[in-house]
């Protein structure tokens, strides 16, 4: 809900008009993550998956244990239940929004900085990290609104 709630007050002001499939990416993007933590229990690789989370992202401790993302099972799960492409792609790619098709690289990379700023945990980051700025400044994404937005998230989740 934390995602959902930066992806409303921040792309309200970018574009309305990519608002409601965002909102969609935002609340769907981490469904992957339940199938991956039954996985990793079932394993028995869950204290590994913990201790590589300590030292690294999660992104990262999913990569080496699994050999994939919560982003890539999420998207599997939204193609399996039919969602509209568009959803499925911009989660899909959220790791990598380069790898979206050209007209959606710039939502999957809307819903990348989101998942960067409000981690699996539901960690708020205290600011916009430099590599997300510079990710915005390419794709001509100002940061005045995402900034003014994480701070609202912060202040009410404090």
């Amino acid at each position: 809900m934390l995602r959902l709630s930066l992806m409303i007050k921040w792309y309200a002001k970018v574009s309305i008009a990519d608002l409601s499939t965002l909102s969609s990416c935002a609340v769907l993007g981490n469904l992957g993550q339940l199938l991956i933590a039954k996985e990793l229990l079932e394993l028995d690789l869950d204290e590994q998956f913990k201790e590589l989370c300590v030292v690294f992202d999660i992104k990262y401790a999913e990569e080496s244990l699994l050999n994939t993302t919560t982003s890539y099972v999420s998207s599997q799960i939204l193609k399996y239940l039919k969602l509209p492409q568009d959803i499925v792609e911009i989660v899909e790619h959220s790791d990598n929004h380069l790898g979206a098709s050209q007209e959606l690289q710039k939502l999957a990379l809307a819903n990348h900085i989101v998942s960067s700023l409000i981690d699996l945990r539901g960690n708020i980051a205290d600011e916009i990290p430099q590599r997300v700025l510079s990710l915005m400044e390419k794709s001509d994404l100002k940061p005045e609104p995402l900034n003014k937005a994480l701070l609202s998230i912060k202040e009410v989740n404090r």
